[in-house]
């Protein structure tokens, strides 16, 4: 029995390449392995060089990016304005 590889379970999950991924979020590669290393970009490796990525958690991580820039920063409780007046 052969087994159809547009249906294997790699197909299905959405395995993109470094190329791919940097397109999709619209930076260089060499930004990409920046996000990777420090800021947790998700990534799988394959071997010591091969290197795919699931769109689904591509996306996750991107939503929790998209999250954290719209967390208000935390207030200081006026101190500012307490030194201005001082």
């Amino acid at each position: 029995m052969t087994m159809n590889p547009h249906s294997s379970p790699v197909r299905a999950e959405g395995l993109m390449t470094a190329r791919d991924v940097a397109a999709y979020l619209k930076v260089s590669e060499r930004q990409l392995r920046d996000l990777i290393a420090h800021e947790g970009l998700p990534v799988i490796s394959i071997g010591k060089k091969i290197r795919r990525f699931r769109r689904k958690d591509v996306d996750a991580w991107l939503q929790r990016q998209v999250a954290a820039d719209s967390v208000p920063a935390p207030s200081d409780n006026g101190s500012r304005h307490e030194e201005a007046e001082a």
